[in-house]
């Protein structure tokens, strides 16, 4: 893998967190009243984020064995 494909590639995984964080978000401020927001966030934002960040990672890992 060369240098500038490697760092495209984790410049998409970082927009790709941020986009799944703030959708996170959006979702639960739309769907939950302002009181709830932090004890959702604290849980369902972090587990949603940490899933995601885990199924990236193996996926970045298939890649690079791949090349």
């Amino acid at each position: 893998m060369t240098q500038s494909s490697h760092s495209a590639l984790r410049r998409l995984v970082v927009i790709l967190l941020i986009t799944v964080r703030l959708a996170c978000i959006f979702w639960v401020t739309k769907n939950f009243k302002f009181e709830d927001i932090s004890h959702v966030l604290s849980a369902t934002d972090v587990w949603k984020a940490s899933i995601v960040r885990v199924k990236i990672t193996e996926k970045i890992t298939e890649y690079s064995r791949s090349e």
